[in-house]
């Protein structure tokens, strides 16, 4: 008798932006995000992936905008 056991990782995508295809802009010290108004919300750069202590700069007009912070540690 032969046994074996398969395993999947899924990994929850945040707003469809999948870190494996996000821009890689680690070790610069500042990012600049920009973004359009209603109704598309256009982030651009739409999906990257920054370094600890990177500062993040959003740009656009925030009288309509929903804007969160936060952040995505081990995919959650």
């Amino acid at each position: 008798m032969t046994s074996s056991t398969t395993s999947t990782t899924t990994t929850t995508l945040v707003n469809g932006c999948d870190p494996a295809t996000a821009t890689d802009l680690t070790g610069q010290p500042e990012v600049t995000v920009t973004f359009s108004g209603a109704p598309t919300f256009a982030y651009s750069p739409k999906c990257f992936v920054a370094s600890a202590g990177t500062r993040v700069i959003f740009s656009g007009n925030f009288q309509f905008h929903p804007l969160i912070g936060g952040e995505v540690v081990n995919g959650t």
